[in-house]
């Protein structure tokens, strides 16, 4: 029984594996720089919402990072990073990993350049 657990446990995709395994798939594609843009943007999130199972991320978790970034001052990396996690959450469900996608509203977060 504890070993089925284990299991179980050992297979839950974090919001940081699905992470990982989206940039991984795109590292080719896309240019350095804007790789490591995104790849820092997602890391902004990482305190708060990484280690959580990405299937199990509410909305209103993913908001909270999203206003602290705003609150820092950098109000466009806000915006950006609430549409590249928008893109990991559809990846995820494309992959299986997880059933439905969170989008904070885009008033919640405004996009000031």
């Amino acid at each position: 029984m504890a070993r089925r657990k284990a299991d179980r446990v050992a297979t839950v995709e974090t919001f940081r594996t699905v992470t990982d395994e989206f940039l991984a798939q795109r590292q080719g594609a896309w240019a350095r720089n804007h790789y490591d843009k995104v790849k820092a943007r997602l890391e902004w999130l990482y305190p708060f919402i990484g280690d959580r199972p990405v299937s199990a991320v509410q909305a209103s978790e993913l908001l909270g990072p999203l206003r602290a970034i705003e609150a820092a001052g950098k109000g466009e990396t806000a915006a950006r990073t609430r549409l590249v996690a928008g893109q990991v959450f559809r990846y995820a469900i494309a992959a299986g990993k997880a059933q439905h996608t969170i989008r904070p509203s885009p008033c919640a977060v405004p996009w000031r350049p």
